[in-house]
C-alpha cells in the first residue's frame, strides 16, 4: 500500500507531465480524477457526508490538486471563493494547508464550518444526552419555514420545534452548530419532498404518468413517516456524524485550521472576533474553485427547507438571498428589456442569439458573466505571485445555443493576467442542479479544469 508521501510524489510527477505535454500542444486534455486517484474509495471520508448539498465537487480533483509539492506546501494557504458546502476547505485541511472558504448561502457556511472543526467526541456525547432530557423542558417554538404544511405532518412539525429549542440552548457555538447539522439533516428527512431531487419536489403517490417503483418509494416513505419520531431520526444521525468527525480528528494537523466566512466571492470578506475585513492581497498561495454555472442554478431553493428552520432565511426571505447569488435565475422584467454588453466578442455574439429567442435567459446568461469577472478580478487580487489558480466550470446550452462558459472564464482570467498552465477535461456529469423542467438548458456532461499562475 502507497504510503501518502508516494502518493504526492505520484501526482508531482503527473502534474509536471500534463504541464509538459499542455506546453507542447496547447490543447486540452483528457484525466479521469477517479483513476489519477484511484485509492479515494469512498465518498463518506471523514466529514465529507455530514449533510447533503446540491452540486457537490467530487472530491478526487481537490485531492489531486492539494497533495503535491507543486502548486502548495503544507502549511499554505488554500482558500475557496464559492466553497458551498466545504469540499476544498476540508480537503485542504486534511492534507496539511490552512484552509479558507466563502459562501453567501447561511447553510454552506454553517455545513462546511462544521466540517472543518474539531470536537471532543466525549463532549459531544454528553451534550447529545442533554439536549434529549431538555426536550421534556423546553418550550415550543417554531421557525418561519415556507409553506410548512405542506411539507410536514402536524406531529413532526411539534418535535421538530422542540428539538431545534433544545439545541438552541447550547452555550458552546461549535458545539451548537454540529448539532444544528444533524438537526438539518433530520428536518429533511422527516418531509415530504422527495430525496432523490435536490429542490423539494413533494412525493406523491397519486401523481399520474409515474412508474409503479416511484408509487412504492412514495407509499413505503409516507407509512415511515407515519411510524417514525423526529428524536430517533436526530439519534441516528448524530451517531453517524459523531462517527465521521472522531476519523477527521485522527488525522488533523495541530498547525493548521479552517474558517468559513458568509461572504460573496466578489467581496472575499473575513469576521474574526466581530471585526470584519476584506481578505489580504497576495495572501493566498493557492485558489481552488467550481463558480455556479450560468441559469442552472437553486441553490437556494434546494435547501429552503433548512433555511428556514435554522432561522436564516424564512417565509419571505428565500428571494432576496437568492439576489445575493451569482448564476440566479429570477429577474424583474424591467432588467433584462436591454442586454448588457459582456465586452466577451464570442460570449455577446451568442448572448444576442438568444436573446432574440427569450430575453430573460439572454439577461441571466450575461449578467452571470459579468458578475463572474467581479469575482475573478477579486480573485487575482488575493492570490500571491507564484500563487495557482484551479477553476473546475462546466458548460451548458442556453436555448439551444452553446455557451462556453470554460472559454469565456478563461478569457476573463488571462485578461487580469493570469497565465493559462493546463487545460484539462473530464467526463463528469452534471452536478444535480440542472433539471430537465428547465427546457431552456441542458445537462452539462463533462467539466473543464483550467489551471492557472499569477507571475
Amino acid at each position: 500500500m502507497k504510503s501518502v508521501i508516494d502518493r504526492s510524489k505520484q501526482i508531482d510527477e503527473k502534474l509536471k507531465l500534463l504541464f509538459d505535454v499542455y506546453t507542447k500542444t496547447k490543447e486540452p486534455l483528457k484525466i479521469n480524477f477517479r483513476q489519477e486517484v484511484e485509492w479515494l474509495k469512498s465518498a463518506d471520508r471523514y466529514t465529507h457526508l455530514m449533510h447533503v448539498y446540491p452540486a457537490k465537487l467530487l472530491g478526487h480533483i481537490p485531492h489531486f490538486f492539494l497533495n503535491n509539492s507543486v502548486l502548495s506546501k503544507p502549511g499554505d494557504i488554500v482558500a475557496d471563493p464559492f466553497c458551498g458546502s466545504g469540499t476544498v476547505p476540508l480537503e485542504a485541511l486534511i492534507s496539511g494547508r490552512q484552509a479558507l472558504g466563502f459562501d453567501c448561502n447561511p447553510l454552506a457556511r454553517l455545513i462546511a464550518q462544521v466540517k472543518v472543526t474539531p470536537l471532543d467526541i466525549h463532549r459531544i456525547n454528553r451534550v447529545h444526552g442533554n439536549i434529549v432530557k431538555r426536550l421534556q423542558k423546553v418550550e415550543l417554538h417554531i421557525p418561519s419555514v415556507v409553506n410548512l404544511d405542506y411539507w410536514y405532518s402536524p406531529e413532526h412539525i411539534t418535535q421538530l420545534g422542540l428539538l431545534k429549542s433544545a439545541i438552541d440552548a447550547v452555550s458552546d457555538l461549535d458545539v451548537r452548530n454540529f448539532f444544528l447539522v444533524c438537526f438539518s439533516v433530520a428536518a429533511r428527512k422527516l418531509s415530504y419532498a422527495d430525496p432523490h431531487i435536490s429542490v423539494p419536489v413533494r412525493w406523491n403517490p397519486d401523481k399520474e404518468n409515474v412508474s409503479g417503483s416511484y408509487r412504492a418509494m412514495a407509499a413505503e416513505h409516507f407509512e415511515w413517516l407515519k411510524k417514525t419520531q423526529a428524536i430517533d431520526v436526530f439519534n441516528l444521525i448524530v451517531s453517524a456524524n459523531s462517527r465521521r468527525l472522531a476519523q477527521l480528528n485522527e488525522v488533523l494537523h495541530e498547525k493548521v485550521g479552517g474558517r468559513i466566512y458568509l461572504s460573496d466571492a466578489r467581496e472575499l470578506k473575513t469576521r474574526d472576533e466581530g471585526v470584519e475585513r476584506k481578505l489580504k492581497k497576495n495572501s493566498v498561495q493557492l485558489i481552488i474553485t467550481s463558480p455556479p454555472y450560468a441559469g442552472a442554478q437553486k441553490y437556494v431553493r434546494s435547501a429552503s427547507l433548512s433555511l428556514g428552520w435554522l432561522g436564516f432565511a424564512g417565509t419571505g426571505e428565500l428571494r432576496p438571498l437568492e439576489r445575493q447569488t451569482i448564476g440566479r435565475e429570477h429577474y424583474p422584467k424591467a432588467e433584462y428589456l436591454q442586454l448588457h454588453k459582456t465586452f466577451i466578442d464570442d460570449a455577446d455574439v451568442v448572448l444576442n442569439r438568444i436573446y432574440q429567442k427569450n430575453p430573460l435567459r439572454a439577461h441571466i446568461a450575461a449578467n452571470y458573466l459579468l458578475e463572474m469577472e467581479m469575482a475573478c478580478e477579486r480573485m487575482v487580487e488575493v492570490l500571491k505571485p507564484g500563487g495557482y489558480l484551479v477553476l473546475v466550470i462546466g458548460n451548458n446550452q442556453v436555448c439551444g445555443e452553446d455557451f462556453f462558459a470554460n472559454k469565456y472564464l478563461r478569457e476573463i482570467f488571462v485578461k487580469l493576467g493570469l497565465e493559462l498552465k493546463l487545460e484539462l477535461v473530464d467526463d463528469i456529469h452534471s452536478r444535480g442542479l440542472m433539471t430537465k423542467r428547465n427546457k431552456t438548458a441542458s445537462l452539462i456532461a463533462c467539466e473543464w479544469i483550467l489551471l492557472f499562475s499569477k507571475s
